[in-house]
């Protein structure tokens, strides 16, 4: 409960909760942006 505390209370912490959350944002961003091209580029359905 320690790495909680120290994760919700530091900056250290709050910069490394940043990140996280920054990190989560680029790879939904980047899921979205890859289904899309996907789609795309699927030939057209008969």
């Amino acid at each position: 409960m320690d790495a909680l505390k120290e994760l919700f209370t530091t900056w250290i912490g709050l910069l490394s909760l940043g990140t996280i959350i920054g990190i989560f944002a680029i790879a939904g961003f980047l899921l979205r942006w890859v289904l899309k091209k996907v789609d795309e580029s699927a030939p057209p359905a008969h």
